[in-house]
């Protein structure tokens, strides 16, 4: 059995990217430091953990010395956003210079030529692709070799296992996922770290392998939230041909306190009654410490007709498989 704590070992892939960026604007940590650190956790622990689909250490350290060579110091907030940051690719995105297999033997070693539009706007923004993680076969139901790095007897989710993986092991500090069931949901509450599942539309999915059209979503895996925003920030759609999207996000209501507690809901669906002993005192307490901290939180019951909601969306879900993979 693997334990988390062992993992935390006293160096520098321990820092949040968030962190990072603050140590390397204070020139207390290069992008080198940084990239090395987060190699040397993947080559402790890949043999155990399987997380990547690729990982070529010379090429990630090539690309940090480049960059690391670019850098602006003297006006440091002129510098991309993310400058340095390593970022794991689940298998399922496009990439120019790394393969992209989608989980299967049948596309091995195959290369697309382009990359996902978000992952040109991470490399836009500075940062470094690390590899590609372990996912699902066409990131579909079967969950690939990864090991839980906090109990190996224990699965990490889905088609997402290896993104999560790799960020609650330290080996990187963010990565890409997706969802389109609960590929990204399961994981990151697997292993204790965060996920941003956005809503619909707000990251474009051009040269993302496509499943389910109405449901796929592509999410980011980090080890804090302020990483997340990073990521949400840099991938996230601009621009005069998302009107709504640009009105709604610009909202200051959205980002400003207004003297009032936040309502919470806490929901009652269809699989409420599924829960474990163990899940409900975990939610519970979740709950407790919520409202110390100023909350209301209210029960919420969700509509009869959601009762149906699984149901349909397996039918969806198959049927668009049968579509787009014949």
């Amino acid at each position: 059995m693997l334990n988390i704590q062992n993992l935390r070992i006293n160096t520098s892939n321990r820092l949040t990217a968030s962190e990072f960026l603050v140590e390397l604007k204070k020139k207390k940590i290069s992008i080198v430091e940084y990239a090395q650190a987060c190699v040397d956790q993947i080559n402790r622990y890949e043999n155990k953990l399987n997380v990547w689909a690729y990982f070529n250490s010379d090429i990630f350290m090539e690309k940090a010395k480049k960059i690391q060579k670019e850098i602006n110091y003297k006006d440091f907030d002129e510098n991309p956003k993310l400058i340095g940051v390593p970022v794991g690719v689940k298998d399922i995105f496009n990439t120019t210079d790394m393969p992209t297999e989608f989980g299967s033997k049948i596309f091995k070693d195959y290369t697309p030529g382009n990359d996902a539009r978000v992952v040109t706007s991470l490399i836009n923004d500075g940062c470094i692709l690390a590899g590609k993680t372990a996912t699902a076969e066409f990131g579909v139901h079967y969950p690939p070799d990864t090991v839980n790095p906090i109990d190996s007897s224990r699965i990490c989710g889905t088609s997402s296992s290896g993104s999560a993986a790799a960020v609650a092991s330290f080996m990187i500090p963010v990565a890409l996922g997706s969802q389109t069931a609960g590929s990204t949901s399961r994981p990151v509450s697997y292993l204790g770290i965060y996920g941003f599942k956005p809503s619909f539309a707000l990251l474009p999915r051009t040269a993302v392998l496509k499943t389910t059209d109405t449901l796929d979503t592509i999410s980011m895996l980090s080890r804090s939230v302020n990483d997340l925003k990073l990521m949400f920030e840099s991938m996230r759609v601009y621009g005069r041909n998302y009107p709504i999207i640009n009105r709604e996000l610009k909202k200051k209501i959205r980002y400003t306190k207004i003297g009032k507690k936040w309502s919470i809901g806490l929901l009652n669906g269809p699989k409420s009654k599924l829960e474990s002993s163990d899940v409900k005192k975990g939610l519970v307490g979740v709950c407790q410490t919520l409202e110390k901290n100023g909350c209301n939180l209210d029960d919420y019951f969700l509509p009869k007709a959601f009762d149906e909601a699984h149901f349909y969306h397996q039918l969806i879900y198959c049927k668009c498989l049968s579509y787009y993979f014949k």
